[in-house]
């Protein structure tokens, strides 16, 4: 199913790209051109008022704070939509005699220059009024056990934003009473990573009790997005998924050595053991080991 959607989606990309390229091949470079001062006045007053206006009209009642409205009135682009019933329109027109490839050639200049105004400035204005999403913050932790919820719970009071994934209810539940935010469902579904928004966070955690499905999870993120820091935890160093298997992905072995987590977390649990965090001066990224009592 997951390939299924994935493949929808390449499709559905690939045919607005040809419908935006067999819509433009209609229009003239010199009726854009004809349109002079008066087109891009016209734009300006689109973008600048009436854009706004539509934005604050269609978003009265909602949630969206006066910041959140303001960026969506300057980066909401013409598209596709207007692409089309600007054809259509233009299509009508001439069949009642009139000349409709001036309406044609001022909705693709519109569409034109809302898209680089959005394209080369909309990250500028979405940090001048506070709303650029951080990156390099924050953590995603695969697996809900006694040890991840320590570990979540160390990160989240040096500040660390942390998100833990999993697909057992009872566990979810554990995690949530202890204040951990946590997205149910399979960490490797790209749908459920995509929701974790990985591409904004300091790196990931494969903590589940199989050491294969930590590599794989650590790999599917290596390969969509290039995070420094993927760890995973490796159960045995003899066979399964090995340390050198891990460093050759390109990840890190969580505690830095391979341990049963299996073991640990039922120390952790009879308080047998406790999770520590250190700081190195010359390596500045923090590391978690877990000693035992």
């Amino acid at each position: 199913r997951r390939e299924l959607r994935d493949f929808e989606e390449e499709m559905t990309v690939l045919l607005i790209g040809m419908l935006f390229i067999l819509l433009a091949a209609d229009v003239q470079i010199v009726k854009l051109t004809s349109l002079g001062w008066r087109g891009i006045s016209l734009v300006l007053v689109i973008s600048f008022i009436l854009r706004p206006l539509a934005v604050f009209a269609g978003t009265w009642g909602s949630e969206l704070n006066l910041k959140q409205k303001t960026l969506l009135s300057w980066i909401a682009p013409r598209g596709i939509v207007a692409a089309a019933v600007a054809s259509l329109f233009s299509m009508e027109l001439e069949a009642h005699g009139f000349d409709g490839t001036q309406l044609q050639a001022m909705v693709f200049l519109l569409i034109i220059l809302t898209v680089l105004q959005a394209g080369l400035t909309g990250g500028i204005i979405a940090s001048l009024l506070g709303l650029r999403k951080k990156t390099g913050t924050g953590w995603v932790i695969l697996g809900v056990n006694p040890i991840s919820r320590a570990i979540a719970n160390i990160l989240t009071a040096n500040n660390e934003d942390v998100l833990c994934i999993d697909e057992n209810p009872k566990e979810c539940k554990r995690a949530e009473k202890d204040g951990i935010r946590v997205l149910y469902g399979n960490g490797l579904d790209s749908n459920i990573l995509y929701r974790a928004e990985i591409d904004s966070k300091a790196g990931i955690i494969g903590m589940t009790r199989n050491e294969e499905v930590n590599f794989l999870f650590s790999k599917k993120v290596k390969d969509i997005i290039k995070l420094h820091n993927v760890l995973g935890v490796v159960k045995n160093d003899a066979e399964g998924v090995t340390t050198d298997m891990v460093l050759e992905m390109g990840g890190k072995v969580a505690c830095g050595r391979a341990f049963d987590i299996e073991k640990w977390s039922m120390l952790l649990e009879r308080g047998h053991a406790e999770i520590q965090i250190w700081r190195a001066e010359i390596i500045k990224n923090q590391s978690l080991e877990i000693y035992k009592k």
